[in-house]
């Protein structure tokens, strides 16, 4: 019962926002499901939080370009 206790704290506390990150970053939600994969998911997450473009972003880029 206490591994149940720990994933369910380990979800809520990690899982969801990154969930709602992903999902307003323009990416699928489902890629925060990468953090239950030792070592790698993690690094997978960072890595694309930091080096690529979010497609949400691109989307009001275009917009303020065409403005001018």
């Amino acid at each position: 019962m206490e591994i149940l206790e720990e994933s369910l704290f380990f979800a809520v506390i990690l899982i969801y926002p990154t969930w709602r990150i992903f999902r307003r970053a323009g990416f699928h939600p489902a890629l925060s499901l990468l953090l239950f994969v030792p070592a790698i998911g993690w690094l997978v997450v960072f890595l694309l939080f930091g080096l690529v473009a979010w497609p949400a972003t691109k989307c009001r880029v275009d917009v303020a370009t065409d403005a001018q």
